[in-house]
């Protein structure tokens, strides 16, 4: 199984100490160069610490026209949108990416004018 993911999520649960969920479920866990360096240059000592786990596997994009595209059209920061683009690249069955509620942008082709 090919499971891509961002910061956030295995950010927010190392500071919780349950990031071994990901492993138990997924046994490998590819992260794009993008997330990679986002980790390492986290305050928290604890999120830096993630890349040590040697089932966390960091992978370089190809395709970043596809990455730079969603960042502008959609909002993404860097590290969902090269997870979103290396997961579509890996044809990946699972991406885990998330932003938090007050980030989130409406989906605009539901509402009616």
């Amino acid at each position: 199984m090919i499971v891509v993911s961002d910061t956030s999520a295995l950010a927010n649960l190392a500071i919780v100490d349950h990031l071994w969920l990901l492993e138990s479920i997924y046994q490998t866990i590819i992260i794009p160069d993008v997330v990679a360096r986002e980790l390492a240059a986290a305050s928290n000592p604890i999120i830096p610490a993630i890349l040590q786990a040697g089932w966390i596997q960091p992978q370089p994009l190809t395709n970043s026209e596809l990455a730079n595209q969603l960042q502008q059209e959609r909002g993404l920061d860097a590290g969902e949108a090269n997870a979103i683009a290396l997961a579509l690249e890996l044809q990946a069955d699972a991406a885990k990416y998330q932003r938090p509620p007050l980030q989130q942008k409406p989906d605009v082709r539901h509402h009616k004018t």
